[in-house]
């Protein structure tokens, strides 16, 4: 595949479960290096589980040194060419701005992908790049016996919850008391009704 030739370095966050956006960056690395590609995963930690090298002082040397170009892919948070890829390639995750509330500074010729296509805004027929890391197996109940109780808070506050009407035993569920993809899906595909405020 001759797309796949040139080395990818990916820059992303610190890989967490939480952030459907920096594990769609992460699973792209991920998906280059399944595919015989070669791709690195810079400044950030990674997930053990997957195929997202680090990129390391070695392999970015070789990189430079190489005599063939190498290709960047930023997200949206991402302003400038902070590697001076001679390829720079955004990567939308979001629209520009949101999150971070920085410019992109993105060159003349940067090539875009969008996650969402509500993301490209002005963008006439933009290049839509939909990659899911969602495990479905992980979540699938076909168990109709429930022995356990969760309760995820999210919009509502813990102060606004009357812990008291809840059953006893209940589990909180938050972005302060998370669990893993793992320990989330095991429970509730086993053994969990889950109330989600």
């Amino acid at each position: 595949m001759q797309s796949l030739t040139f080395p990818y370095l990916i820059m992303a966050p610190d890989y967490r479960e939480s952030s459907q956006g920096i594990q769609v960056m992460h699973q792209l690395g991920h998906m280059i290096n399944q595919q015989g590609g070669k791709a690195w995963m810079v400044g950030c930690t990674v997930n053990p589980q997957w195929n997202t090298p680090r990129l390391d002082e070695e392999s970015w040397h070789a990189i430079i040194h190489g005599g063939q170009p190498y290709i960047a892919v930023y997200p949206e948070v991402a302003s400038g060419n902070p590697l001076s890829a001679p390829v720079c390639v955004r990567y939308m995750l979001n629209r520009e701005g949101v999150i971070m509330k920085n410019r992109l500074e993105e060159g003349p010729d940067d090539l875009f992908f969008w996650y969402r296509k509500e993301f490209a805004e002005k963008a006439v027929n933009p290049d839509i790049l939909r990659i899911e890391s969602f495990d479905l197996d992980l979540f699938c109940d076909d168990n109709p016996d429930k022995d356990r109780d969760l309760l995820y808070l999210n919009r509502v506050p813990e102060s606004a919850v009357d812990f008291s009407l809840l059953p006893p035993g209940i589990q909180i569920l938050s972005m302060r008391n998370p669990l893993s993809l793992q320990e989330t899906g095991g429970s509730v595909k086993a053994h969990a009704r889950a109330l989600f405020v």
